[in-house]
């Protein structure tokens, strides 16, 4: 996909998963959607996308069992994303 349309993508699967209540889905696509920004030099759309993937976060691994939320975090799937998110300056901490 090109930039606009991988841009495009990943706003609606955002705002799709936020409407449904899906945050599980919405930080990661948040996350991704900031890490784009990142990678275009786009530093203060990242920033936004990267504090509200960081909340969403927050809030999934709250929802989670303490035992589970460290697995969850470093899941391969995630780690990176994690990482990212947790660059804003701020840690998703779970419990």
């Amino acid at each position: 996909a090109q930039p606009d349309e991988a841009f495009d993508e990943l706003r609606r699967a955002a705002d799709a998963a936020t409407r449904a209540g899906a945050r599980a889905i919405a930080w990661l696509a948040h996350a991704e959607l900031g890490v784009l920004y990142q990678r275009v030099g786009l530093a203060d759309e990242a920033a936004g996308e990267l504090v509200r993937g960081r909340e969403l976060l927050d809030e999934v691994t709250a929802d989670l069992p303490a035992r589970h939320v460290e697995r969850y975090r470093h899941a391969a799937a995630h780690a990176a994303l994690v990482a990212a998110v947790e660059a804003t300056g701020g840690a998703a901490t779970g419990r």
